[in-house]
């Protein structure tokens, strides 16, 4: 209902706020899947290769930084429960037959493992239990729980004034807020566009629902940029997809984030794709 009346914008640089499904997907998008499907598939019929993305680009980047220091990153699929809610992504044992550990992945923002499968790699000899697979791929290492942990926490209300103090420093009158994120349309994005964001006015708290926009200038530098984070968390299931780009499988996962994230700068710029077209009337539901 809201996104009826959205708008497109020409450009915003500026702090950004990612909330519930898109502090999930941001971090699934940049982090988690960048350390997953490791390593490629073997083929000699190399035209197979181009149905796949291409090498995680967190992998060789082990005891080395990949977040602030203050965030850690482990993943546990042997939890079915945190706060009440049930985690799609436990299981008690891989698609492999190996029994999960709970895995350490970043540690004061430095990344310490990887997933792995029983297919030996150079950062790996053994399986950590993250063979996954369903009927359209083979096993393959991806993620089961993940819980992301800051130690860097404000209130939601504190985390929106220091969103709105980096943006007066910067000249600007309205900060981003973005609700939810698509998946990456190309191995070249790396991370999805906004599907649900709006722009808050700093005056007025107006705000105005933006449309048919992408990420600019995203590298996983982005990663090292979140400042804050909420003191509350938020419990996020979905579908994984595979390594393939088109037709691949999927497998359930949950993600366990601060339910809000403030990035220091993002840049968005307006997409050249043209925006879907808009229903003649508003639904008459949401009119009333």
């Amino acid at each position: 209902s809201n996104l009826y009346s959205s708008k497109q914008i020409d450009y915003y640089l500026g702090p950004a706020i990612f909330e519930e499904d898109a502090a999930a997907e941001f971090f699934n998008n940049l982090f988690v899947r960048n350390i997953s499907f490791y390593p490629p598939i073997e083929t000699d019929n190399e035209t197979i290769l181009k149905y796949y993305h291409t090498i995680p680009a967190l992998v060789e980047r082990i005891n080395k930084k990949v977040l602030p220091n203050f965030i850690d990153v482990y993943d546990d699929p042997s939890q079915e429960q945190y706060n009440g809610f049930g985690l799609c992504g436990y299981y008690p044992i891989d698609d492999e037959g190996v029994m999960p550990i709970k895995l350490e992945l970043v540690k004061d923002g430095f990344l310490k493992k990887i997933y792995s499968s029983r297919k030996v790699n150079k950062y790996s000899s053994n399986s950590n239990g993250h063979g996954r697979c369903d009927f359209r791929m083979y096993a393959t290492p991806m993620c089961g729980n993940v819980f992301v942990k800051s130690s860097k926490k404000l209130d939601y209300n504190l985390l929106v004034l220091k969103a709105k103090e980096i943006a007066i420093e910067n000249g600007l009158d309205k900060i981003l807020v973005v609700k939810k994120i698509g998946f990456p349309q190309s191995s070249t994005e790396l991370l999805g566009r906004p599907k649900i964001a709006y722009l808050l006015d700093l005056k007025t708290g107006e705000k105005r629902y933006i449309s048919a926009s992408v990420f600019d200038g995203i590298s996983f530098r982005t990663l090292r940029d979140i400042i804050y984070s909420e003191d509350k968390e938020y419990v996020y299931n979905f579908f994984q997809k595979g390594s393939q780009r088109y037709r691949g499988g999927e497998v359930c996962c949950s993600i366990v984030v601060p339910r809000s994230i403030l990035i220091g700068e993002v840049e968005l710029i307006r997409s050249q794709d043209v925006p879907e077209k808009k229903p003649y009337l508003p639904h008459p539901y949401f009119g009333r």
